[in-house]
């Protein structure tokens, strides 16, 4: 839950969702291209293999967009294809089922398709070795058995003449057939392409090479892969920036996250003379933010260069995309944030509800706020509806909007009525945690700023604590265990769930003697225990918080928006917070340095130093 209030309860899936579409896309797109790769042929013979190549391609181009039919009428007297044509036959109908959503049992027990798959299976043995790999590809993903005739002849091809693949040709057919692993065969065809890819790293030069390698690094023994990082590095240098974007989205599509190869992409980035397009570095902040990697100066480059560019984008969804991917790192950029803001004002007529909310979201995030702002709000304010969003996302509104304190007093009363609120926080509501403590937040903020509003607000939700990673919950212990060596347990509180929907990791009162007063006498404010009388003169309640990296803007460093409106609802609620940053704590190497730091922090809030 909030104390803090997590960063994943500012996540727009709406946004993310048409973001990764987009990503998802343009990497298909560049995945066919370099499948098309150039190899040796098995005699040797270069010339004919690039004259097949040629062939092949003619022989495909007639039935790009043909009807399945016309295809496999081709077929109708088997004597009249040849095993070239067999190759180029099927790729079409693989393509079909690919890009044209047709149903491969619609075909795979036609006589014709079965003719097609036995004049592949019986000849294919004398193919080049790109030619063999695309037939062999195409009868596997249009889901032929592997055990028929036709896919086990092949299997055997390439097993007796691996010495005449190309690097490019075994890397290639590793990228495909290691998806399909049910037979022995299938498996010890894998397990000799990877033994000759080991014996023949040397031999790996092309862009083409690197990309495809990389697609598929995870398959390989973890010694080889060691040998496979150094090859890929060493040849980065060989590549544009284009196919530098392109080694990261296919490390981001593989879940990739080698420190090594990041790094070392990282670095040719910043040395190229060319600037990756505003749609590359929203594809490489997206990597970065899978990965949970991040070089800041790559980061600056990236964001600075691309400044510039955004008053001549076309595409509203670059705009969206950018500042999502903003608000998802955590990156402050003033500029880039302007920049943006003063294109949606711009482009009234492109601009649709999500450029709206994703500029609302990402300030909300990055506790955005300048007079520059209040202007692109109020543009937005004025065009964007309740009804052009889904409710979960209008709700990610109202909350973005009370971080930036544009919140009115109707927009809280509507979003906080049971009509509103009751069907976000069903069970069956996969976002129900995150929506209770927004509603939570929004509650909290009405009552601050309208108490005349909250007897007519019906919304009561048990407190409650969203689970964080185990390296920050020992965090939050180390600094509790601190804590409790110069205050006794019965003069403090901690790790409290609040119903403002946000988590207080201690709760004390201290004067400016530095005197601590019990809890059992004057009560814990969260818990409305015994607030019987005020607090004696001096002293403060305090609410300490432990924060972290994920709690602080990168670039321009200060808290979260999220973070802001937490201190702001506990200070306006009888609190005076204590923010503790973890990484800060950690430098005092000694548990009495450490306990001096914290003393010194509350001492500062209590006297108003």
């Amino acid at each position: 839950m909030y104390r803090h209030i997590p960063v994943q309860l500012l996540k727009n899936f709406y946004h993310k969702s048409e973001f990764v579409g987009i990503y998802l896309q343009r990497y298909s797109q560049c995945k066919y291209i370099l499948m098309s790769s150039v190899s040796h042929n098995i005699h040797n013979k270069h010339l004919l293999q690039n004259v097949e190549n040629i062939q092949v391609s003619k022989y495909l181009q007639p039935f790009i967009n043909c009807p399945m039919n016309e295809i496999l009428a081709t077929v109708d007297n088997k004597k009249s294809v040849s095993v070239h044509e067999s190759v180029a036959l099927l790729k079409a109908l693989r393509m079909h089922v690919f890009f044209k959503g047709i149903d491969a049992d619609s075909f795979k027990y036609d006589s014709r398709f079965q003719n097609l798959c036995e004049i592949f299976g019986k000849t294919c043995n004398t193919l080049e070795p790109n030619l063999l790999i695309s037939g062999l590809r195409s009868l596997l993903e249009v889901g032929v058995p592997p055990d028929a005739a036709y896919v086990i002849s092949a299997e055997k091809s390439i097993i007796q003449n691996l010495s005449y693949f190309s690097i490019s040709n075994l890397i290639l057919c590793l990228y495909f057939l290691h998806k399909f692993q049910e037979t022995e065969l299938q498996k010890q065809v894998c397990l000799s392409l990877k033994q000759e890819t080991q014996n023949r790293i040397f031999e790996i030069a092309s862009a083409a090479d690197v990309l495809m390698l990389v697609r598929i690094f995870y398959i390989f023994d973890k010694s080889l892969q060691k040998d496979l990082e150094q090859k890929i590095i060493e040849l980065l240098s060989a590549l544009n920036i284009h196919e530098l974007c392109k080694i990261l989205r296919t490390l981001s599509e593989t879940s990739n996250r080698n420190i090594s190869i990041l790094n070392a992409v990282s670095l040719h980035l910043l040395q190229k003379t060319e600037i990756p397009d505003i749609k590359e570095a929203i594809d490489i902040f997206y990597v970065f933010k899978k990965l949970n990697y991040y070089d800041p100066k790559v980061l600056q480059y990236l964001f600075n260069n691309i400044m510039p560019s955004i008053s001549s984008v076309e595409q509203p969804s670059l705009i969206s995309g950018l500042l999502t991917t903003c608000g998802h790192l955590r990156w402050k950029h003033p500029g880039i944030l302007d920049a943006c803001g003063e294109w949606i004002v711009n482009h009234p007529d492109s601009c649709r509800s999500r450029e709206y909310v994703a500029y609302i979201l990402s300030a909300a995030m990055l506790n955005f706020s300048t007079p520059n702002t209040e202007k692109i709000l109020n543009h937005i304010l004025s065009r964007l509806k309740q009804s052009s969003v889904s409710p979960d996302i209008w709700l990610d509104v109202v909350w973005s909007l009370a971080i930036l304190n544009k919140a009115e007093k109707e927009i809280l009363e509507e979003t906080l009525s049971k009509e509103f609120y009751k069907p976000l926080i069903d069970d069956s509501n996969f976002r129900v945690l995150s929506n209770k403590l927004k509603l939570m937040n929004l509650k909290a903020v009405l009552k601050i700023n309208h108490p005349e509003c909250i007897f007519g607000c019906d919304l009561f939700l048990e407190p409650l604590k969203i689970s964080e990673s185990s390296e920050i919950e020992k965090g939050r212990k180390q600094v509790l265990d601190i804590l409790t060596i110069f205050i006794s347990k019965d003069k403090i509180c901690t790790n409290q769930s609040t119903e403002m929907g946000i988590f207080i990791d201690a709760e004390f009162i201290m004067d400016k003697n530095k005197k601590l007063f019990s809890l059992s006498e004057y009560g814990v404010l969260s818990k409305e225990t015994n607030i019987t009388k005020p607090l004696p003169e001096g002293s403060k309640r305090i609410s300490l918080l432990v924060m972290f990296h994920k709690d602080f803007t990168l670039n321009e460093t200060s808290l979260t928006g999220i973070n802001d409106l937490a201190v702001r609802i506990l200070s306006a609620s009888g609190y005076t917070p204590v923010l503790v940053p973890y990484d800060e704590f950690l430098r005092n190497k000694t548990e009495v340095k450490k306990a001096k730091y914290l003393l010194h922090k509350i001492t500062e809030a209590v006297t108003g130093n």
